[in-house]
């Protein structure tokens, strides 16, 4: 892509055209085995392989604006380090150009009189501590077992804090364990005697229902009885009837003369009507009868579940649960007021513990203080103290004898070597970092306004040939008292050659909203007639396009004729081609062939020659 990569552009700090490469070619046309002295025979053989080269695709990019700032890359932070303390250089550990981490050692003071002056002092640190445990040795109670004792005093508090702690939890939660069993009791409590309440109703209704199925059952038994009675009286009328009917038809069948006598027929009729009487009353006497024995059997059915129901338990039983309930509940109680008295005890258990070992601690105190308070001791002890930070501050005049780097980056100055007297006066080590990467240029007062944090910026390196983007990062608010200009800080995105400080460099501003085609200067190949040029890759074959250049901005100018986005131009390797040639492209930063000049074109940047004029 067409945006920031050049080989051999050409810069504003150098755009006249290029040497020609006529000397080297002829010597690479002699190694490849060209035919000397035969232009059409080098030039088949030139094409009898492919040509290696690196093209890129054309596309739209955003174009740099027509003012251009100059300016150099700058650290983003620089430092000079100096020792902490005067003395000799032991060592120096880099030179300039190296590139250091931070917190890597950059170079050391020969520290052997201060080490030497350490293990004095240590030795000091002996004999005081020897001193301090004469002393303690001397005093019928030892300060260390003082101390033992004022530790175990401590120990023995929280402990007994612990245990009271745990003493108060543990009876706070007997209690709530206990009204819980309360409320459990009161609750079984109740519903024993909902039971009770619920049995009553039950044996009541039980009882009412059964002395009306009794009484039910009587008057069932009175009407069959009655009903009984009303049988046997017509079945005596019916026998009275029957036997009248039956004398009737004996004196009939005496005096009739034959057997279809009138009386005799009319007398039988009437026998037969009283025999039908008769055995209609014999029954509806036995099934009179017969009710009055069911009825007697209803009745005593009645009367047996009145005495089952009267003689049922379930209200006693009821009771019982009841008077069982009421107990658990008395008992549950009894369990609270244990559950609190219990805890009342290990509260003040507890309390009286703590009380005690406070007390304990309070005279191990006293003790210990008054042992301490020792003229001897303490004067021992402050000898002890002084002397240990006496070796304290020789290790940390040693410490400073190392001059360590606080950031990484590159070494600019080395301003000593090893055995030179060196001090915190001078600077000694140079530093600069080129995290992250920076340029500065100077911006005259009419442009400044256009320079806002963030505004994106095309720059040109002329020393690696590249074009960098980046964005301004800080605009210094007072002018340079010469030149009158502002330098405006420029954060860039590495590129893929290393920038090192100082190199100059040439800042545009870009136009977001203006988007074109450009191409690396040393892509253009300017023929002898003046027009201008590029190879399209295209089916594997290099074809020679004519192009219209417009601006050139660092290494880029801007294309307004001849290209369309996507297009596949040669960028390295050109000036080895002829149109039509084969090619094989290969990855950006390879090596791109051998140089051999196109015939009738050089490689130079374009020039403002007329139509017809010679590149040479």
């Amino acid at each position: 892509m067409f945006s920031l990569i050049s080989q051999r552009g050409v810069c504003p700090f150098n755009r006249g055209p290029r040497p020609r490469r006529g000397l080297a070619l002829l010597s690479v046309f002699l190694l490849l085995g060209g035919v000397v002295g035969c232009g059409a025979a080098a030039k088949t053989s030139a094409k009898a392989a492919a040509v290696p080269v690196t093209a890129e695709k054309v596309e739209l990019t955003p174009l740099p604006t027509a003012d251009s700032f100059l300016g150099t890359v700058t650290p983003y932070i620089q430092t000079v380090l100096s020792p902490s303390l005067s003395g000799v250089l032991k060592a120096v550990n880099v030179r300039t150009g190296d590139i250091v981490q931070a917190g890597q050692t950059l170079a050391a003071i020969d520290t052997g009189v201060l080490q030497a002056q350490e293990a004095q002092a240590a030795a000091g640190v002996d004999v005081a501590q020897a001193q301090l445990g004469a002393a303690n040795q001397g005093s019928g109670n030892s300060l260390t077992q003082a101390a033992a004792a004022v530790k175990a005093a401590e120990t023995n508090l929280a402990n007994a804090k612990a245990s009271a702690d745990a003493g108060a939890t543990g009876g706070e939660q007997g209690v709530v364990s206990a009204q819980k069993a309360v409320e459990s009791a009161e609750k079984a409590l109740a519903t024993s005697r909902t039971q009770l309440a619920n049995a009553q109703v039950q044996y009541d209704n039980s009882v009412k229902q059964a002395q009306a199925g009794v009484n039910q059952a009587q008057a069932a038994l009175e009407a069959a009885q009655v009903q009984a009675q009303s049988a046997a009286n017509s079945l005596s009328g019916a026998q009275d009837a029957y036997d009248t009917a039956k004398t009737g038809l004996a004196h009939a069948r005496q005096t009739a003369h034959s057997t279809t006598d009138p009386n005799l027929l009319a007398a039988q009729a009437a026998f037969d009507q009283a025999n039908i009487g008769l055995q209609g009353a014999q029954g509806a006497a036995a099934n009179a009868n017969a009710g009055v024995t069911r009825a007697q059997s209803a009745l005593g059915a009645a009367q047996a579940a009145m005495q089952a129901a009267q003689a049922a338990k379930t209200v006693q039983t009821a009771q019982a649960q009841v008077a069982q309930a009421q107990a658990q509940v008395d008992q549950a109680q009894a369990g609270v007021a244990q559950a609190q008295a219990a805890q009342q005890n290990g509260q003040t258990s507890g309390s009286n513990g703590v009380a005690a070992a406070e007390a304990a601690l309070k005279q191990q105190q006293t003790t210990y203080q008054t042992l301490l308070n020792n003229p001897q001791l303490q004067v021992s002890a402050a000898q002890v103290q002084a002397a240990q930070a006496g070796v304290q501050v020789i290790q940390a005049q040693i410490d400073n004898g190392s001059v360590v780097a606080p950031v990484g980056g590159y070494v600019t100055a080395v301003n000593g070597q090893v055995g030179q007297a060196v001090g915190p006066q001078g600077g000694f080590i140079t530093i600069a970092s080129m995290t992250p990467l920076q340029a500065t240029v100077d911006v005259p007062q009419d442009l400044i306004v256009k320079m806002k944090a963030g505004e994106k910026m095309s720059v040109f390196v002329p020393a690696t040939e590249e074009s960098l983007q980046g964005s301004v990062s800080a605009v210094h608010p007072a002018p340079d008292p010469n030149s009158k200009k502002y330098a405006v800080d420029i954060a860039l995105r590495a590129g893929k050659t290393q920038v090192l400080p100082g190199m100059q460099v040439e800042a545009h501003l870009v136009n977001e909203s203006k988007k074109g085609i450009t191409v690396p200067a040393d892509s253009v190949v300017t023929l002898q007639s003046g027009a201008q040029s590029v190879f399209v890759v295209k089916d594997g074959k290099a074809k020679q396009t004519m192009i219209r250049l417009g601006a050139m901005t660092g290494s880029l100018y801007q294309v307004t004729g001849g290209l369309k986005v996507g297009d596949e131009v040669v960028v390295k390797g050109q000036t080895l081609l002829s149109d039509g040639d084969a090619v094989q492209v290969i990855p950006s930063g390879s090596a791109a062939g051998t140089q051999k000049k196109q015939p009738g074109a050089s490689a130079s940047a374009p020039s403002a020659k007329a139509p017809g004029a010679s590149s040479s």
